[in-house]
């Protein structure tokens, strides 16, 4: 994970040199640097483990939040392609873009779930 074309290189040193140290706070939601890390190591073994694979696209929908944050982090680190979808545009211009994109997954928060489960991106040509 320490890929220093994205964003996940200051986060894996400042793990392996400030592990204790705060790095997030949202809310009530508190991370240090360690903490955060296994949860962007753990993202992208998630990827990984629904069957994703080095340049897929994988898109994501929410507002800004640690988690949405780790995706900033974790779906480049896997080697992925992030295609973060604005939650403020309409349905048939976000069903576009994912099938435009060419994504084969949607990641989404709460608020925006229902969305998600809607949007439905076309089988890609192998």
């Amino acid at each position: 994970m320490a890929n220093q074309g994205t964003l996940s290189w200051p986060m894996t040193r400042a793990v392996a040199t400030r592990p204790d140290a705060e790095a997030i706070v949202d809310g009530e939601a508190r991370f240090t640097y360690a903490q955060w890390g296994r949860r962007v190591r753990g993202l992208t073994a998630g990827l990984r483990n629904v069957g994703l694979r080095t340049a897929d696209v994988v898109a994501s929908i929410g507002q800004n939040s640690f988690r949405h944050l780790e995706c900033w982090v974790g779906i480049p680190a896997a080697g992925m392609v992030l295609n973060d979808l604005n939650y403020r545009l309409a349905f048939p211009e976000l069903e576009f873009i994912i099938n435009d994109c060419g994504a084969r997954s949607i990641i989404a928060d709460g608020a925006y779930l229902e969305v998600a489960l809607q949007l439905k991106p076309l089988p890609q040509q192998e």
